[in-house]
């Protein structure tokens, strides 16, 4: 995956770097962790899927997407 927002450090403002990715799959969230590599802290994201990517893996395996909104 490829982050265009990389994150920044809450401690000391720089650049984090992405240590370890879980792509979404189906509604169900993935994970983005980060470390920086000057002060040592860490944080996470989650990345929730887009509508569209999971209406086209709907269609795939059910032949349609479900109605309704999906968040």
């Amino acid at each position: 995956m490829t982050w265009p927002n990389q994150a920044t450090c809450r401690r000391c403002g720089r650049r984090m770097r992405t240590v370890a990715e879980i792509a979404p799959i189906g509604r169900d969230p993935g994970l983005a962790a980060f470390h920086c590599t000057y002060c040592g802290a860490a944080d996470s994201v989650l990345i929730y899927p887009s509508s569209e990517a999971w209406e086209e893996s709907a269609r795939q395996h059910h032949g349609s997407a479900p109605s309704g909104r999906i968040a």
